[in-house]
């Protein structure tokens, strides 16, 4: 749009003053003379405005960087709040401000169009500092007719791509940058693999931007090697250590180090994983008492077994590297570490081991299988079935809908109160219409989303619950258990049951709350807690001694994406169907000759989980029944196999099972078959990591990189609680292939190569032992890289109308008029010249 804009528009105020100069602008003649000097007085002002004719001027964009990384903390947010008033303080007509965060990546965090937030980083977005992305996005949201200038709010050190600069006025503030005085654990040296009952040697380091004392200590499976006091010299100090394999399947090293005055504590440890190379082994979880069965029955059969107890169990892949088959034994999922189903997951969806689940009381629906991770996997199903009824069941559910549950449940995801919604409809959607149910949502007061009535159209209560909405305050609990048992006490079935949703920390009206669950139950009723937080939470022992007294139980997640598993779980506890304990005998079906067994009779079995089989799976043993319910079943998973043992081994329901004198033959021939659908082919490999870029390098015998070749080979680097990330498989030369991949969230991270119809193949895993950006570098660099951007224009500073002005000077477009303004003056002022000599 074409006009006309000035740059000093407050001068016009001087137009003014031509009511005051009337004699001097009339002159001799006021036809000609006066108008020739109010011409020149009115040109002067205009000329003094600085006018320019061409594209009018819209307002200028302020683009800010936003640093959100560890290495800045909450000092970014702390600038920004202070920041963004005073910018909207300077803002005139037709001014934008935009806000870009960057980490592992960036995005769009409040736009240009009302400042409104319009995204959120994704999980692990905190562990990098990519610069260089956040300058793309800024040319990408930049508009070409505008005026722009960008503030970067940063402590400079960047990880990822060297940042470029950005062709436009690039202004910025530097957050504190810490390096002064550091030392930071250094990278752990150990061979790629070794032997069992080998030795080899370990070499580690400390890096020091000072001279110093400092100690460290370092850890092989969480077991002190090594502790020394030393003085530390500028740069890199090493050190080095004899270590030997005694039977572990695999070694994991952390070294922790304390220096003096260290200003950077984060890079204080660092880790290392060895594998120990052996023959495939079994890893079994599970809480039964030494001895344990069935880790004997494969024993027997020369298969060996390391056995841990659930909440041990590995949280990322690299840990499951040494086995080829994964147990687990009668556990709850709650028992386990949080992260640990899902790197078990994604193992097995990878191809990197077979999964067994074996039933009992605290297994499959009962033990929180149900919309796990591990779920999809499984050969069976745990839905509830109609026929499967000791009498309907009648439950209440109360939701704390308070303040707290508005709360993010990770950086990125969906709110506490959303996955506790989302776990109560999905346990509600587990009833049918011989079950009744009530929903009260609770803050300061009980609101009845839905009074008690029959669950037979499951579907809508669920979409009820989904529709509550946090308050605010805290749970009253008092109010809520009132409002659920008012509702209970309206059901005339023997199975009531009231499950009360609560943050572990946030929890008020506590008096009166234990006498009112113990008179619940005097009536019949009884009380669980499903909590977001954990055991050592403000509320929780509170907490438990409720479920304690109501005779149920207290379940806690410390993430809320795990709460859905837990709703599920207690549902199918307190309806009574989830294991049946009754003697039944099993029928063999065709496929049991597969394990080799012959011709024997069946067990008689003391109990089994209910479940369905599902499609693709196998049954080798059901229940002679109308649904014909599966009892052993095993499924492929990708480039493994899943099965699902529905009775219980080792425990109290397992007697019949363990007298039976084939039980031995039978679970070692199952775990054969199910580790050898585990298609893993070794290869020499070695992986290298360096600021974060990670790469693992295979070679193969010609045969084999051929056929590698001709299958579009993938790779897939599993790290911690099912992280995944996909790579291409680059071939540098026609036998030997690299995969590289950027990591930014701290952990141990195992390649896995997908070869197509070969199999699989394994490369060390790469330990990522804290971010990139909290490397040691040398002092000075972060405001090095900040300055350098600079360059350009712009500098070190928050004047906010400077910034804008040096917007202002990057114009697009137009014209200036002064030079023609002066000209026309010329003129006119020649022509009063002349006019004034004629009058003499």
């Amino acid at each position: 749009m074409f006009g006309v804009s000035l740059q000093y528009p407050q001068l016009l105020v001087l137009l003014l003053l031509l009511p005051w100069l009337g004699p001097w602008l009339a002159g001799s003649v006021w036809r000609a003379s006066g108008r020739r000097r109010t011409a020149i007085l009115i040109l002067a002002i205009f000329a003094l405005a600085r006018p320019r004719v061409g594209l009018t001027d819209p307002g200028s964009d302020l683009i800010l960087l936003l640093d959100r990384s560890a290495s800045c903390g909450r000092e970014a947010e702390r600038m920004l709040a202070e920041l963004l008033p005073l910018i909207r303080r300077e803002e005139r007509a037709g001014d934008r401000t935009a806000v870009i965060a960057f980490g592992d990546g960036a995005f769009i965090e409040r736009g240009f169009a009302d400042g409104a937030p319009v995204g959120a980083p994704p999980v692990g977005f905190e562990f990098a500092s990519d610069l260089a992305s956040a300058l793309e996005t800024a040319a990408a949201l930049r508009s070409p007719d505008r005026r722009t200038a960008l503030l970067c709010l940063s402590d400079g050190l960047y990880t990822g791509e060297k940042p470029q600069p950005p062709g436009i006025p690039f202004w910025y503030r530097r957050l504190g940058e810490k390096a002064v005085r550091d030392a930071a654990a250094g990278a752990i040296v150990a061979p790629e693999e070794v032997e069992l009952r080998s030795a080899w040697l370990v070499r580690y380091s400390i890096q020091a931007a000072a001279l110093g004392d400092a100690s460290y200590a370092l850890f092989r499976n969480g077991r002190l090697i090594a502790r020394e006091n030393v003085a530390l010299r500028r740069g890199e100090n090493r050190f080095l250590i004899r270590d030997a394999a005694d039977g572990e399947a695999l070694i994991e090293y952390r070294l922790e180090i304390s220096a003096e005055s260290d200003a950077v504590p984060e890079n204080n440890v660092s880790r290392a994983v060895l594998p120990v190379r052996s023959a495939p082994r079994v890893l079994l979880a599970t809480r039964a008492e030494e001895p344990v069965f069935l880790a004997e029955c494969l024993r027997a059969a020369a298969i060996p077994v390391d056995v841990v107890r659930p909440e041990h169990f590995p949280e990322d892949a690299s840990r499951l590297a040494p086995y080829r088959l994964i147990i687990l034994e009668n556990c709850r999922l709650a028992d386990f570490p949080f992260r640990a189903p899902g790197a078990l997951a994604s193992a097995v969806r990878a191809g990197l081991a077979s999964l067994l689940v074996t039933g009992g009381p605290n297994s499959f629906g009962q033990g929180g299988y149900h919309r796990s991770a591990i779920d999809p996997l499984l050969p069976v199903g745990m839905e509830l079935r109609d026929d499967v009824r000791r009498g309907g069941l009648a439950v209440a559910i109360a939701l704390d809908r308070s303040g707290s549950m508005a709360a993010g449940a990770g950086t990125g995801g969906p709110s506490k109160m959303d996955l506790a919604n989302r776990g109560a409809a999905e346990s509600l959607r587990l009833l049918n219409r011989r079950d009744e149910a009530a929903v009260v949502a609770v803050d300061s007061a009980a609101h009845v989303v839905a009074p008690l009535g029959r669950a037979d159209e499951p579907e809508r209560l669920a979409e009820l619950v989904l529709d509550v909405k946090s308050m605010g305050g805290g749970i009253y609990c008092l109010t809520a258990l009132r409002a659920a048992a008012a509702e209970i006490r309206k059901s005339g079935l023997a199975n009531r049951h009231i499950i009360l949703f609560a943050d572990a920390a946030d929890v008020e009206e506590r008096d009166g709350c234990l006498e009112l669950a113990r008179e619940l139950l005097d009536e019949g009723i009884r009380l669980s807690v499903v909590a977001i937080g954990t055991t050592s939470d403000p509320d929780a022992d509170f907490l438990g001694d409720l479920a304690r007294e109501g005779g149920g139980e207290a379940l806690f997640s410390r993430q809320a994406d795990g709460l859905p598993a837990l709703f599920s779980q207690e549902m199918i506890r307190i309806s009574r169907r989830g294991f049946l304990e009754e003697p039944i005998v099993p029928r063999f079906l065709a496929p049991m000759r597969l394990l080799g067994l012959g011709d024997l009779p069946p067990p008689g079995l003391d109990g089994h989980n209910v479940s369905f089989l599902r499609q693709g799976a196998i049954a080798f043993m059901d229940i002679d029944d109308e649904f014909n319910t599966p009892l052993l079943a095993l499924r492929p998973a990708g480039r493994a196999a899943v099965g699902a043992a529905l009775f219980e081994i080792d425990g109290e329901f397992s007697g019949g099972f363990t007298r039976w004198p084939a039980a031995p033959a039978l679970l070692a021939a199952l775990a054969r078959r199910l580790a050898s659908g585990v298609q893993a082919v070794g290869v020499k490999a070695y992986t290298s990591l360096d600021r974060g870029m990670a790469e693992a390098w295979f070679e193969f015998s010609p045969e084999m990189a051929l056929k590698a070749r001709s299958g579009g080979a993938k790779v897939n680097w599993l790290g911690a609680g099912g992280i995944a990330l996909p790579a291409d498989l680059e071939w540098i030369e026609p036998q030997k292939a690299r995969s590289r991949v950027k990591l930014s969230v701290p952990g141990h991270y195992l390649p896995l190569a997908d070869l197509g119809e070969i199999g699989t193949a394994a490369a060390p895993p790469a330990s990522l032992s804290y971010s990139s950006e909290f490397a040691l570098r040398p002092g000075g660099r972060g405001r090095a890289a900040l300055e350098e951007l600079a360059a350009a224009g712009g500098g070190d500073g928050l004047d906010i109308s400077r910034i804008r002005e040096s917007a202002a000077a990057r114009r697009t477009g137009g014209r200036e008029l002064r030079p023609w303004l002066l000209l026309a003056l010329l003129a006119l002022f020649l022509a009063e010249l002349a006019g004034s000599r004629r009058l003499h």
